[in-house]
């Protein structure tokens, strides 16, 4: 049984991860959009890594 601190402790932590993700996608796609291919990739590189830390909370 995880203690009630440590629960919300965890869902703050997986909601700010998933936010940031999505804000690296949407990042990702303005660079696209504006031509700039290679930071596009690494915003959706560091999404990825994001995604990858919003599931060590799950």
């Amino acid at each position: 049984m995880v203690r009630p601190m440590t629960e919300n402790n965890l869902i703050s932590a997986f909601a700010g991860e998933s936010q940031a993700h999505m804000r690296y996608i949407l990042y990702a796609d303005r660079a696209e959009k504006s031509g700039y291919d290679n930071i596009a990739r690494l915003f959706r590189a560091i999404a990825h890594a994001e995604k990858i830390h919003a599931g060590n909370h799950y």
